[in-house]
């Protein structure tokens, strides 16, 4: 079933525009729908300077795990 059949997507100006909010299920899948192709959301999704989400889950986790250690 398409995005569009669902009304999830609509066309706005010969661009698909989100209708609403809509969580997706993981990076990847909300990768895929954006670029209409199987994607790794989390090499595909980056931020404002450039990091991948795979390299901010992963510091993320890091600081996490230091605060842990180290009883913050």
């Amino acid at each position: 079933m398409s995005c569009l059949k669902i009304e999830l997507l609509k066309k706005v100006e010969g661009k698909l525009i989100f209708e609403n909010d809509y969580l997706f299920s993981s990076p990847s899948a909300a990768a895929a729908i954006v670029m209409g192709r199987s994607a790794n959301g989390l090499i595909e999704w980056k931020d404002g300077s450039g990091k991948v989400l795979k390299s901010i889950e992963e510091n993320e986790i890091q600081n996490a795990n230091k605060e842990l250690n180290t009883g913050l």
